[in-house]
């Protein structure tokens, strides 16, 4: 039985893992060559759930923060792995540089100096990230390969981190995800990739030829962790291989993308789905469009294989399932649909993607329908690429995709599973959600939510109902506030020594780890405070004792701690402000947190270690809602916005998607100038409008201002997002500026997603 060390962790804990051991490398000599590092082995350690999970986050984006407070509640993320990045210069296309210095090692970097990364397995983002990456700075001049277009995707660069990190060109290739799943032939590996192309094209002949029922043999469906190392026979290996990590976004709410609403609402049943293990029927169309012949060589081997897992799988001629109610996941292969025309359900936790060239291209005036119109219709994840993919069936997820899920995969390990090159491939969804897991009950007897522990504390982690625990696990890992602290096969019980932890709230969480190549986790979380010192440290909304406080409002919160030369107020690990002395007040601005749950804690150094205080749980609501006109009617209106500048004659304008538009008017420097319209919207929902440019004071809605809350902006101002909370009908936008030199004005509004202000949705007075 071990006992924790002098430094909070037990005894036989792992060494840093792979990714660990390259962030040290890049903090310490600050080199980025990952590519061709060979890792020690070492003790591995299972992952696939909310522990394992990085969540980051645009702290400049009111969208990206609400999505994730709530997949953070509902996923059970410790605060811990959350990570806030802000100043990004964009948030739909970048290049790989910026890409590399503003969101890739900013992350691993956070995570290094947390201490998480030894048991990070998937990076996933939230709304308002570039989804598109230039990689043409990566080609050191040379010229990119026809076939292979030097534009990634966000998700597909973040797996193949390794590569990018170490500047190396590799990420644009077709076959250099190992750890997908390959087919076999004779129940043997391909040696080389090129034996695996050639077994793939064997296969499409016989699926042209009519013969696709005959067999092909796929590589086994197995758990992915970070510390795995695979050879390019799909191989796990002990040393040298190639390390990963999984990355999804949740949501895009810009340009062609979701509205927070739909992000939330398929989020929230993809949660649900967990575990169910639903029956449906997964659907493969079958037509004679490339898009869907690209991958109906695995269509029979799929279904049959399905077949054997007890789910159904149907082969149907047509572009979509026709009024179907039980969708469990669709493969489509055409380049427009109209998913509610088609009379089916997609029902929780359904894959829904289809191959086409532009599904994945989610900026505004794209063509084709983009993925995230599966997810509006309430799949639980869906992908597309970046960039025309020229239907080469390696750049996306190949039938057995739907397998590996059936099989009890995650949805992220499902689709890195079943493609080969996905450094074009953006998955957009819940990289958690696994509706065929099986999961158990566990009990922690003898420790209760909020008790106070002194001393050693004895973990007995049980299952309910399970007499022998070893037949159901494999082994336990203990987690304390999001850290590993042991991870052991042989143990069942642990001894935590809370003398060597700091006095306060803590969360304590015991993961069992299921026995199988799948290696599936069940958990249990338990709040508790230890005082070994006497240490205490409250937090509490001052003057009130409401749990609800609107988004815009300021939140007055106070904090003690008896000697405590100081107080920090924490958001997720990020810091509000500090409150000087032992007892205080802090405001704290609602539009820093986002909407929806949140929790806040104080912390400060007492007795030598850093302590911290319960979480202060928190609902931020909506804004209150803004009733529409009452004194303007639809027949009153025509196309186009009005634009007044100085004392010039109204000029109606009927596109601003160039941020040029205004420059092209030739209005004069300095310039006062007005931007009115009326707006209709379908639904009381949080709408948001984006703004950009240089010439831009003030946003009124309705004649109220809600743009910006303090002090107008003196120059130029970076893309800026502004939610208001509408009711259904008309409403006026008004927008007041002065213009530059050489102006430059950009408005976008949306929900879902957010486009350029045009005459048909925007309209004037006649």
């Amino acid at each position: 039985m071990s006992r924790l060390q002098e430094s909070g962790r037990f005894v036989g804990q792992c060494p840093h893992g792979a990714l660990a051991d390259a962030a040290r490398q890049l903090l310490v000599a600050c080199c980025l060559v990952f590519a061709c590092l060979v890792f020690a082995s070492g003790p591995v350690f299972a992952g696939g759930g909310p522990e394992n999970v990085a969540l980051v986050v645009n702290a400049d984006s009111w969208a990206s923060q609400t999505v994730a407070n709530h997949y953070l509640q509902w996923r059970q993320i410790p605060p811990s792995n959350v990570v806030y990045l802000t100043d990004l210069s964009s948030f739909e296309q970048t290049d790989v540089e910026t890409f590399r210095e503003t969101i890739l090692v900013p992350v691993f970097k956070t995570l290094f100096e947390r201490n998480l990364l030894e048991h990070v397995d998937y990076i996933v983002y939230s709304s308002d990230f570039p989804t598109a990456i230039d990689a043409r700075r990566d080609l050191g001049g040379a010229a990119p390969d026809k076939l292979l277009a030097p534009t990634a995707s966000l998700t597909g660069l973040t797996y193949l981190y390794q590569f990018v990190l170490a500047k190396n060109r590799h990420y644009l290739e077709l076959i250099n995800n190992f750890y997908a799943r390959r087919p076999l032939r004779d129940l043997q590996q391909s040696a080389l990739s090129a034996e695996h192309g050639k077994a793939v094209q064997e296969a499409q002949e016989l699926a042209n030829a009519g013969k696709s029922q005959e067999p092909l043999e796929i590589q086994p469906t197995t758990a992915f962790r970070s510390k795995y190392a695979w050879d390019p026979t799909g191989t796990r290996v002990a040393e040298q291989g190639m390390r990963y990590v999984l990355s999804t976004m949740l949501a895009v709410t810009s340009g062609r993308g979701n509205s927070v609403r739909e992000a939330l609402d398929y989020l929230q049943r993809s949660v649900a789905a967990d575990a169910t293990h639903p029956r449906g029927t997964i659907y493969f169309m079958k037509n004679n469009d490339v898009r869907s012949t690209t991958r109906q060589w695995a269509f029979a081997t799929a279904v049959q294989a399905l077949a054997e897992t007890g789910v159904q799988g149907a082969i149907v001629d047509g572009t979509l399932p026709q009024q179907k109610d039980d969708v469990l996941g669709a493969m489509i292969g055409s380049a427009g649909v109209n998913w509610k025309k088609s009379g089916s359900t997609i029902l929780p936790g359904a894959i829904c993607e289809h191959l086409t060239s532009f599904g994945g291209i989610l900026t505004e005036g794209a063509s084709q329908t983009p993925l995230t119109e599966f997810l509006r219709h309430g799949a639980a994840g869906s992908s597309g690429t970046v960039v025309e993919p020229l239907s080469i069936h390696a750049k996306f997820p190949s039938a057995f995709l739907h397998l590996h899920y059936v099989r009890g995969a995650s949805l992220a390990e499902a689709f890195y599973q079943s493609v080969l090159g996905p450094y074009q491939l953006l998955i957009v969804g819940d990289a958690l959600c696994q509706p065929w897991a099986t999961r158990l009950e566990l009990e922690l007897p003898g420790v209760e939510p909020g008790q106070k522990t002194t001393g050693q504390l004895v973990l007995e982690p049980r299952v309910t109902g399970v007499s022998d625990i070893s037949a159901a696990v494999d082994h336990f890992q203990v987690f304390l506030d999001g850290r590993r602290l042991a991870s052991d096969p042989a143990r069942q019980r642990f001894v935590l020594d809370t003398t060597a932890v700091a006095d306060g709230w803590h969360e304590l969480r015991v993961v069992a780890v299921a026995p199988g190549p799948l290696e599936t986790q069940s958990r249990i979380m338990v709040p508790i405070v230890i005082a070994n010192q006497g240490s205490s440290l409250t937090l509490e909304r001052d003057g009130s004792d409401a749990t609800e406080i609107a988004y815009g409002e300021l939140l007055t919160v106070r904090a003690r701690a008896a000697d405590a030369p100081s107080i920090e107020i924490l958001h997720n690990g990020r810091s509000l402000g500090t409150i000087e002395g032992s007892e205080g007040t802090l405001q704290v601005d609602t539009r820093r947190l986002g909407m929806g749950p949140v929790a806040l804690q104080a912390s400060s150094r007492l007795a030598g270690q850093t302590c911290r205080s319960a979480p202060l749980a928190l609902t931020i609501l909506p804004p209150p809602p803004l009733p529409p006109v009452t004194d303007v009617n639809a027949a009153q209106l025509v196309d186009g916005l009005r634009l007044t500048v100085g004392n010039d004659l109204p000029v109606i304008v009927t596109e601003t998607k160039d941020a040029r538009w205004l420059a092209k008017l030739n209005p004069g420097a300095d310039q006062p100038l007005v931007l009115d319209a009326y707006f209709t919207v379908p639904a009381d929902d949080v709408y948001q409008f984006q703004l950009e440019g240089n010439s831009v004071n003030a946003l009124k809605v309705d004649d109220q201002q809600i743009w910006p809350t303090g002090t107008a902006p003196t120059g130029p101002i970076a893309w800026t997002m502004v939610p208001v909370h509408l009711q259904p009908g008309i409403h006026r936008f008004t927008l007041t500026g002065t213009t530059a030199r050489a102006p430059t004005l950009r408005v976008r509004f949306g929900g879902p997603g957010c486009t350029s202000l045009d005459g048909k949705r925007f309209r004037h007075l006649e």
